[in-house]
């Protein structure tokens, strides 16, 4: 059985080490993890985009800025309700206004299940790195202390002196974009054939090669 070549570019440690230990579990795929936030995935991505794999899986802003520098397709490992959640629970305890900050993947969500439930908790949507820190500022001027967010939002807390918690990825959401892929790949075999066919002419031939797109670039 062919195996489905993975790029996986965390944002955080702790990710990187789920995905390792979700690679160990299942023999259909051969998984390398890097890890790396925002322009340091992007860049990572783009150096290893070339080498033979057939799909990347990050997160949130990371896979947002990897899908627009690379060609392969990006999955994005979702933050589920469930995780933002479970990291409002931990806050409760808190003494202190706390506030949801991150990027759309993470208060897209959270706008949800604060509508279902009633929670009255300020949710702050970040466009980039820059942004975060203009609204985590202001957070901070109204009295919040606290911030549930991503990494971006972590890195610009700890600039300003803000305590945050970082809201991870579950296992089960790791594992679903692992397992959708997969499911990608397989569904288009025919094209990455393709792909390998042409990838051995372009490589293993002994004659040079000139490629031109159609506005001869």
């Amino acid at each position: 059985m062919q195996k489905t070549k993975i790029l996986a570019v965390a944002p955080y440690e702790g990710m990187a080490a789920i995905l390792t230990d979700i690679a160990q579990s299942r023999d259909d795929i051969a998984l390398t993890v890097h890890t790396g936030d925002l322009f340091t995935g992007r860049d990572i991505a783009m150096q290893l985009a070339h080498k033979n794999y057939d799909v990347i899986i990050s997160r949130g802003g990371t896979a947002e800025l990897i899908q627009s520098a690379v060609e392969l397709p990006v999955i994005d490992i979702s933050i589920s309700v469930y995780d933002i959640l479970l990291s409002i629970k931990l806050a409760e305890s808190y003494n202190g206004k706390f506030v949801i900050a991150g990027f759309p993947g993470i208060t897209a969500n959270a706008h949800l299940l604060c509508d279902l439930l009633q929670y009255d908790i300020d949710i702050i949507t970040f466009k980039d790195s820059a942004d975060a820190v203009n609204h985590l500022k202001k957070a901070k001027e109204n009295g919040c202390t606290l911030v549930l967010c991503d990494v971006t939002g972590a890195r610009a807390a700890k600039d300003i002196g803000l305590n945050y918690n970082l809201v991870t990825s579950g296992r089960e959401s790791i594992e679903n974009a692992v397992a959708e892929a997969v499911k990608l790949v397989h569904s288009s075999n025919y094209v990455h054939k393709q792909k390998d066919l042409f990838q051995s002419l372009l490589t293993e031939d002994d004659r040079e090669f000139l490629i031109y797109s159609p506005a001869g670039t």
